[in-house]
């Protein structure tokens, strides 16, 4: 499932207004809570920005241990739409990648850590292959100012899709080296403290919080700006 067109181009020229720059921009989308959206908006923000891109839109997925983004897209109504992933490419970009393992293994892994053409778009999934690593290692994200450099110097545009706070502090660790933090609220669930909350833990992390978007709205309920920057 994806936003309509419509509302996803909204979105993204309002970010694109706000990040001041044509290309490179990194967008965190995150939430309060579980199941407020935030994979929906950020595939579809994804998908948009790959229509406009003249070099790779980067989907990239904080949430290492699931793959949910890359299983969104390998099989089912995007997969038939769109076409099959394409074979892997390394996505540590030459450098230290944005997560450390623990115990540090005694072999790094090799190609544990990929991007995939989505069809033949311009999009790139990116999934964690957790069947290279060594017995009892655990995957965790961590910060790399130096990695997120060589993202923005490698892509049009990255939508970073990041676990709900109430779950992982992921966001939290990243929020410093991407340029925007992007909050998806779920429309009569999610109070406005817990909002302000989520939002407060971000600006603290060192995040730049431009806004937060309204998911699935009442019919009845009054036609607002989906986007609202805070």
């Amino acid at each position: 499932m994806i936003l309509p067109d419509h509302e996803a181009r909204l979105i993204l020229a309002r970010l694109r207004r706000q990040l001041g720059a044509d290309a490179g921009g990194t967008v965190m989308v995150v939430s309060a809570r579980s199941g407020e959206g935030v994979s929906t908006l950020s595939a579809s923000l994804a998908l948009r920005a790959g229509e406009e891109a003249r070099r790779p839109v980067w989907l990239l997925d904080l949430e290492f241990g699931a793959n949910r983004m890359f299983e969104r897209f390998s099989s089912g109504e995007l997969a038939r739409r769109l076409g099959p992933l394409g074979p892997p490419y390394s996505a540590s970009l030459r450098t230290e990648p944005p997560f450390r393992l623990s115990p540090e293994p005694s072999h790094p892994p090799a190609g544990a850590f990929t991007a995939h053409r989505v069809g033949d778009t311009r999009v790139m999934v990116t999934r964690f292959d957790h069947g290279v690593l060594e017995r009892g290692v655990v995957v965790r994200v961590a910060p790399r100012p130096a990695y997120w450099e060589a993202v923005r110097a490698a892509t049009d545009f990255t939508v970073v899709d990041a676990p709900a706070l109430e779950t992982s502090d992921a966001s939290l660790v990243v929020a410093r080296d991407v340029d925007a933090c992007l909050i998806v609220v779920q429309a009569d669930r999610t109070d406005a403290r817990m909002v302000k909350l989520a939002a407060s833990r971000l600006r603290e992390a060192g995040g730049r919080v431009v806004g937060a978007v309204l998911n699935r709205r009442r019919e009845d309920a009054a036609r607002i700006d989906r986007l609202a920057f805070t």
